[in-house]
């Protein structure tokens, strides 16, 4: 049997995140995808500024919190719930309206509506329109990683960033995949 990578997926679909924002007249930058849990990614980021590298905005698809429940009908392969978080660094001085105007309005929700409409375009994902996609989701701001409830004094990143948390997330993976979906590859 041959099962779905949620990884190379989603590594697809930010591509085309990416080049939609790269194409713009106005304003156009690259988006950067990773995978993994928050000690991972936050040592990819930490030697990416190391290197001097742009790593931001970021789509990042939380290892620990995907997974799949098997399909009940033909066409269905499974059901993927997953967390994904979209970030940028953000400056601590900035103030409410500035993180607005700047951070979230320039940068995490024009990603995020990008992201939600190439899910919808994904032909591994059953759903074509992204208002019919569950998820919650919540601003996180100047924030270093911490679990909702728990104090954000630990920073997993080389910065604080200010993100949008997209939780919950649920989406029908079709059974006949492209070889570039599945997870032998």
């Amino acid at each position: 049997m041959v099962v779905p990578s949620l990884p190379h997926i989603m590594k697809d679909v930010v591509a085309r995140v990416s080049a939609t924002m790269q194409s713009r007249s106005a304003d156009s930058f690259p988006v950067y995808f990773d995978y993994g849990l928050y000690v991972d990614v936050a040592n990819n980021l930490y030697k990416g500024a190391l290197a001097n590298e742009s790593t931001y905005p970021l789509i990042w698809l939380v290892a620990n919190r995907s997974s799949f429940k098997k399909g009940d009908t033909p066409y269905v392969f499974g059901r993927a719930k997953m967390d994904i978080i979209v970030a940028m660094p953000t400056n601590p001085a900035y103030t409410w309206e500035q993180r607005l105007a700047e951070v979230f309005k320039k940068r995490l929700v024009p990603v995020y509506s990008e992201l939600m409409y190439q899910i919808g375009q994904t032909p591994a994902f059953c759903s074509p329109d992204p208002e019919a996609v569950l998820h919650d989701w919540e601003k996180k701001i100047y924030w270093g990683g911490a679990e909702a409830g728990q104090p954000n004094t630990k920073n997993y990143f080389s910065n604080f960033i200010d993100a949008l948390q997209i939780q919950n997330m649920e989406l029908e993976v079709e059974t006949h995949l492209p070889e570039r979906f599945k997870l032998n590859n």
